[in-house]
């Protein structure tokens, strides 16, 4: 079996790898390369609209964890931002469930 010297790209220490492919020397340096990349909003680009306040029920919350955002079309592949409401959690729940967004997908 090959054994194949390797630097890691994310912590640059060297290591040994059994698979040419291999560029990180663990799964916490591929999960950290990963996530230092995409950043906080990178799963979720919607995430920076998130206003301090519900735009339905005008709720002013603490913290912004009290928060949704809500694909106002109920298709979460729409993030334009004309689709993005800022909604309490209770507001956001009976948006959903009156409007079935849970039955709605992208086109």
């Amino acid at each position: 079996m090959l054994i194949y010297s390797r630097t890691c790209l994310h912590c640059k220490t060297s290591f040994e790898a059994k698979r040419k492919d291999k560029i990180f020397c663990s799964r916490n340096c591929k999960w950290r390369d990963k996530n230092a990349k995409r950043g906080r909003a990178g799963r979720r680009p919607y995430i920076r609209h998130k206003k301090d306040h519900c735009e339905k029920c005008g709720f002013i919350a603490e913290h912004k964890c009290q928060l949704d955002i809500d694909h106002i079309d109920g298709n979460h592949s729409n993030n334009d931002v004309t689709n993005l409401q800022t909604l309490c959690a209770n507001c956001h729940r009976l948006k959903t469930y009156l409007n079935e967004d849970w039955k709605k997908g992208p086109d």
